[in-house]
């Protein structure tokens, strides 16, 4: 797996897993045959061997270019790839809003707040989001006790300032 970030500063990833037809598929998209037999690079394990200097050299290139122009390229030579979204573009994502992924919970500092719902769709036990993300430490004393630690071991540890 690779990040990169385009040169209109906006990040996308590839993944190159076993098949030589990925490999093969990136050295076209990106006008780089010559690479496709570069000993560095010319399989998988070559190619994690080397990953730092693969890397920098993808860096370089991908920052010539717009990262939807390197995804279509990407696209059209069979390539994994996909873009990194803020939360505004997940929320605009096509699929997202098909899926009808956005939720808005209540979070008892910042109000309001949205996040993306679960992908997964099933009939008899679907995934329900009720609660925002909770504070630092604020299931600490209930995890603990869970954990089979006592109130005074609690205690003590608040005490000491563990927890």
């Amino acid at each position: 797996m690779y990040a990169f970030v385009a040169g209109d500063g906006l990040p996308f990833v590839i993944h190159l897993s076993s098949p030589q037809k990925f490999w093969h598929g990136l050295a076209d998209a990106i006008g780089r045959p010559d690479l496709k037999n570069d000993p560095r690079f010319v399989d998988k394990e070559a190619r994690e061997k080397n990953y730092d200097a693969l890397s920098e050299l993808l860096t370089e290139i991908f920052r010539t270019g717009p990262r939807a122009d390197w995804l279509a390229l990407l696209e059209a030579h069979d390539v994994p790839s996909a873009p990194l979204y803020t939360l505004e573009e997940v929320f605009a994502d096509p699929q997202v809003r098909h899926l009808g992924m956005e939720v808005e919970l209540r979070h008892p500092k910042m109000g309001p707040v949205r996040l993306a719902g679960s992908g997964v769709r099933l009939r008899e036990t679907p995934v329900r989001m009720a609660l925002a993300p909770p504070l630092l430490g604020e299931h600490t004393e209930e995890i603990l006790l869970e954990a089979g630690l006592g109130r005074e071991e609690i205690e003590a540890l608040k005490g000491k300032g563990v927890i």
